[in-house]
């Protein structure tokens, strides 16, 4: 996902304009998957607001048919479970900083996730909240809601296993601020395809009893970016 020049902002809100009919057609009505993700980090943001944001990323991934167990790896009862390695189905999520880096007018990645090449699977997606904030002030746009966008579209290239986007949906590359202000949120969810290859994967997962693990030259960046307006 980006943010675009204001020369490409226009293509691909008409791009999802048209599509969204089809985003809109990934409602589905079948048993759900469960699925396990680790969450680190999105106490960044007040309490009422990371809730909101983990319930927008639990209605994209539900129309998926998935059914998300949230475990916040802070304090408590929580912390003691995150201690342990990953398992079956299970997905860690990180909220943090960006680091600092001069200004550019290449898109910035929104969040990225790691996808062994060879597996077509991931486990560790991480999400940049002071740049997910940054393009909710700029598009208007509630900040909750953009990053539980951004949490569906990482956890969405851990179990497709690929770098490659959708023109449409919540998998898609560009995130314009136009497209963000204007959008609807049935334009924000997993295409019939990305959901039915989602759930195959969650079920391998669990028949494997374990996740791939990704490390070293095997491993890979994918993500949504962001693009500055020109100072």
């Amino acid at each position: 996902m980006r943010i675009t020049t204001p020369a490409r902002m226009a293509t691909s809100f008409l791009l999802a304009a048209a599509t969204a009919s089809e985003a809109a057609r990934a409602v589905i009505d079948i048993p759900v998957t469960p699925l396990i993700v680790r969450i680190y980090g999105a106490q960044a943001l007040p309490p009422p607001q990371d809730q909101s944001a983990l319930r927008e990323a639990r209605a994209i991934l539900a129309q998926a048919g998935l059914a998300p167990e949230w475990v916040p790896c802070a304090s408590g009862a929580s912390a003691a479970r995150c201690a342990i390695p990953l398992g079956n189905a299970e997905l860690v999520v990180r909220v943090v900083t960006a680091p600092p880096q001069p200004y550019s007018a290449r898109p910035l990645p929104l969040g990225y996730s790691l996808v062994d090449a060879r597996t077509r699977s991931g486990s560790l997606a991480t999400i940049y909240l002071d740049r997910v904030q940054w393009l909710a002030a700029a598009s208007t746009t509630d900040v909750a809601a953009l990053l539980g966008r951004a949490i569906a579209h990482e956890i969405g290239h851990l179990l497709l296993g690929t770098p490659h986007h959708a023109p449409f949906g919540v998998m898609r590359a560009i995130w314009s601020r136009q497209l963000v202000r204007h959008s609807r949120p049935n334009e924000w969810r997993f295409s019939v395809h990305e959901a039915k290859q989602m759930r195959a994967a969650v079920t391998a997962r669990i028949a494997a009893g374990r996740l791939a693990h990704v490390s070293g030259e095997d491993a890979s960046t994918h993500g949504a970016r962001a693009l500055r307006p020109r100072r």
